[in-house]
């Protein structure tokens, strides 16, 4: 089989909404068009198991080292490592990417000249183009509690599912210093 590339990318979380008026908003459905391809199983496999025994080695070995690291940053190893807190065993990068391998993959064609790619999740390539990523946030599972505020106890409002949500302000402020409510 021949080799493709493969992006990873950790770019929309559970978002919290505008308005519990959703009808209106467009929905992202969940994919996983890479369960079929066996090299992908294969190496998602091996490298879930990287990240449970925190083999820097090997993820390092796997990332191209033009990563692209968000669209204001700059590419490359060493800013993919601040970022993502590489360095540090309870960083970012060890506890998201777990969950993001399991939420799906879907294949983005960005045209003749670049091959396609894989990318978990699945989120960019099924992204509408007429949506500003910038404005709205996916809600990438089944039934994510939308509360009044920031904190598990408060009311829950509505349930989302596969939606994508209008996002008035990415972060919120912290209620329990215990309880960080800001996304990492």
């Amino acid at each position: 089989m021949k080799s493709r590339s493969i992006l990873l990318v950790s770019f929309l979380a559970l978002a919290a909404c505008s308005s519990p008026l959703r009808s209106q908003e467009p929905r992202l459905v969940a994919v996983d068009e890479g369960a079929k391809d066996l090299s992908w199983a294969s190496f998602r496999a091996k490298l879930l198991a990287a990240i449970e025994k925190r083999d820097r080695k090997f993820v390092l070995g796997v990332i191209d080292p033009k990563v692209r690291n968000g669209s204001d940053a700059p590419v490359g190893v060493e800013e993919f490592r601040k970022q993502w807190e590489f360095d540090k065993d309870d960083g970012v990068f060890w506890r998201q990417l777990p969950a993001t391998l399991s939420v799906g993959s879907a294949w983005l064609d960005r045209g003749k000249k670049q091959p396609r790619e894989l990318c978990a999740p699945y989120i960019l390539a099924k992204w509408p183009r007429e949506v500003d990523p910038g404005v709205y946030g996916a809600i990438a599972t089944n039934e994510a509690l939308v509360k009044a505020a920031p904190a598990w106890e408060s009311v829950t409002v509505a349930r989302l599912s596969y939606q994508i949500v209008r996002v008035t302000d990415w972060e919120v402020p912290d209620i329990d210093p215990k309880f960080q409510q800001k996304w990492p």
